[in-house]
């Protein structure tokens, strides 16, 4: 009986050792599978696969670049169609087959659906970068229409606009953007500041609320405080000190390099804060706040880091992290109330 008793103490410590440490490791975190138990509905996974670039489409669904499975030497992208709000894939267009290793790793769709950029990475003696369009049919439009965007969008005229970004800490000079009228002809225009609005709603360091009037940017952080920011300013004005936003995180990283995305209707901010010293652990957190109201709305901490958030409406974020245990990068659809 003794024994008996012991036994059970020893394996209630053990399961609540093993609580704890999962707790501590942020196992019930609402992005985790235990957490998205616990946190009903605050993050939804969608998909799973080698997901390069994602986007919204008219219908309301999302369109996601993937690459290749393991062991599948066509080295084809897929353009796969899914339901925002999770559940199996609709529709899958099989893009044409590389002769090397290819992976997606950003998109764009056209307003009316029709038309798709995807930038590829490829390796031929060194990685290499290109950028094609193609339709939703998967027929190509254009070939190499350039390097590496900075920021990829289509306009509300279904063109094609390019930029290469901005330094950190510089506003983005619009006069480097170009624009392709795919329908016409695949040469370069320069594109007005008016036209993009939707070219730099999400960006690196630096994003601009859609109709281009508002600004938002990473401040510089020091490793040796938990504090991170926004500052939020007028476009024409950048020299004003503009509205800061703040949170306190983990400290001890470097979190100047961290993606931003504003809300459709121009009031909301998300910002990705990950630990490049800590790949594969507890490093990473999303902030999200309503600058109009002062407000902050949300922290959602996540094991590995997020990437590349953009919003899907006013009130939901699509994200993507890579999965360091399990492999593959995972795609999640976040509530924000």
């Amino acid at each position: 009986m003794r024994k008996a008793i012991t036994g059970l103490v020893l394996a209630l410590v053990l399961l609540l050792g093993g609580a704890i440490y999962a707790w501590g490791q942020g196992a019930f975190w609402p992005c985790e599978p235990a957490g998205r138990l616990i946190h009903g509905g605050v993050c939804t996974h969608l998909i799973t696969g080698d997901i390069g670039g994602v986007a919204p489409l008219p219908n309301g669904n999302l369109l996601v670049s993937l690459g290749a499975p393991e062991g599948d030497d066509s080295n084809a992208i897929t353009l796969a169609e899914i339901p925002a709000t999770g559940g199996a894939v609709i529709s899958e267009t099989v893009l044409r087959a590389n002769p090397v290793e290819t992976h997606p790793l950003d998109l764009a769709v056209s307003p009316d659906g029709e038309q798709v950029a995807v930038v590829q990475a490829f390796s031929e003696g060194r990685t290499q970068y290109k950028v094609s369009a193609f339709d939703r049919q998967g027929a190509v439009l254009a070939e190499d229409l350039g390097w590496l965007p900075g920021y990829m969008a289509f306009d509300a005229g279904n063109r094609l606009l390019f930029h290469p970004g901005a330094l950190l800490g510089e506003a983005v000079n619009p006069g480097y953007a170009e624009v392709y009228d795919l329908a016409v002809s695949p040469v370069p225009q320069v594109a007005n500041w008016d036209e993009l609005g939707a070219l730099f709603q999400k960006g690196t360091t630096l994003a601009y609320s859609p109709d281009g009037t508002v600004f938002a940017q990473v401040l510089d952080h020091m490793e040796s405080t938990s504090l991170v920011g926004l500052r939020v300013g007028t476009v024409g004005f950048e020299a004003q000190p503009g509205i800061l936003l703040g949170a306190s995180i983990r400290a001890g990283c470097n979190y100047s390099f961290s993606d931003l995305a504003f809300s459709p209707d121009g009031k909301r901010i998300a910002a990705v804060f990950d630990c490049p010293d800590d790949w594969g652990q507890v490093s990473s957190t999303m902030e999200v706040w309503d600058w109009s109201e002062r407000q902050h709305l949300l922290t959602l901490p996540v094991v590995n880091g997020f990437s590349e958030p953009f919003w899907y409406d006013d009130n939901a974020i699509i994200a993507k992290r890579y999965n360091y245990v399990r492999g593959g990068t995972e795609l999640f659809r976040i509530a924000v109330r």
